[in-house]
């Protein structure tokens, strides 16, 4: 492998005493690589001395394993052999403790932000209906959010195609200046029609489902979608836009499940469901799957979540940084929860 040869003959050419870091952005594991690169190098004066005028002046650059977009530049501050060396110019070289502090610094975690539809009108005119719209309260809901996102920045924003969830992500992508990508693994657990039942049928549907034994929670709602499929369709989903669009890479074994990350600094947002939002949550922190897991993870419409990577070791796992964050929507009034009752009466 000539230019693998050619790329280590190089590396070990260059005795780096200053560096300067060009492009981080996008950079796979970018901290993590530099740290281990510097670190191979103990002749890289840890208390500032400065070297001999002896000592070669070269321009080294390489890639940071797995990354390549981006390069690092690490240049030697001092003269070629032969020329005198100007004391007063010298620079002050960087401590290992500074180095590491910019690393961590440098190392930006990549930011999934997750945000439930607003409330949805399922009883117009007292009759259910399947596909619901939203209230003029849950209208008003929307623009409240996307008016506390304004500012943020995103790069992509995805939502589930159910017609609630489209019009709640239409404020936020005009906010943001995003176009939405509809996603079908987003959608909500798919329940029997309900189409055209009264709001007393659709409550004692609710009621007596959850009355239901836990092991036949599995099984789902008797001509629906059972969880076990639901948990498949929105982790496997989920997996596949991580690991797809934005490049991400799974390490999992018997007990562990790394994830690798490319851009640390990536921030992107989802508008979808309940149940969609809470088996992100739930798969993302390696909580294991149960189909209670919407009653754990319950937000209120509109309640606003957040995670971020975090780095372990080679590669990060994804922490929970804030779950059903509601202060935009304290001076609205009106319903907000939209969250199951605490007990069943």
């Amino acid at each position: 492998e000539p230019n693998r040869n050619q790329q280590r003959k190089r590396e070990q050419d260059c005795e780096p005493i200053a560096f300067e870091a060009v492009g981080f952005r996008n950079l796979r594991r970018s901290g993590i690589g530099l740290l281990r690169w510097i670190r191979r190098y103990p002749g890289h004066p840890p208390d500032g001395t400065p070297r001999t005028p002896e000592q070669q002046s070269r321009d080294c650059s390489f890639q940071i394993p797995g990354n390549t977009t981006r390069m690092l530049s690490i240049r030697n501050r001092f003269p070629r052999k032969g020329t005198e060396l100007a004391t007063e110019t010298t620079p002050e070289l960087p401590s290992w403790t500074s180095l590491a502090r910019d690393l961590e610094e440098w190392q930006r975690p990549m930011e999934i932000t997750l945000i439930r539809h607003a409330q949805p009108d399922w009883e117009p005119d007292e009759s259910a209906v399947d596909e619901p719209t939203l209230t003029p309260h849950g209208l008003l809901q929307a623009e409240r959010t996307a008016e506390a996102l304004r500012g943020e920045h995103y790069d992509a924003l995805y939502i589930s195609p159910m017609r609630r969830a489209r019009e709640t992500a239409a404020p936020i992508a005009s906010a943001l200046d995003l176009k939405p990508v509809v996603l079908s693994w987003m959608r909500e657990i798919q329940l029997p029609p309900l189409q055209g039942s009264t709001p007393e049928q659709v409550q004692a549907f609710f009621r007596e489902g959850r009355l239901r034994s836990p092991d036949s929670w599995w099984n789902g709602f008797e001509g629906g979608e059972s969880f076990r499929h639901f948990w498949e369709r929105v982790s496997g989903g989920l997996d596949s836009l991580l690991t797809g669009d934005h490049a991400m890479d799974i390490h999992e074994d018997k007990e562990h499940r790394l994830w690798h990350v490319p851009n640390w600094d990536a921030r992107i947002l989802l508008v979808a469901h309940e149940g969609t939002n809470s088996v992100c949550v739930s798969h993302l922190l390696g909580v294991p799957p149960n189909p209670w897991t919407p009653l754990r993870f319950s937000v209120a419409w509109t309640g606003i979540t957040r995670l971020h990577t975090t780095s372990l070791g080679s590669g990060a796992v994804w922490s929970l940084e804030s779950f059903n964050r509601t202060e935009h929507l304290r001076d609205l009034g009106g319903p907000t929860d939209g969250r199951p009752p605490k007990r069943v009466t």
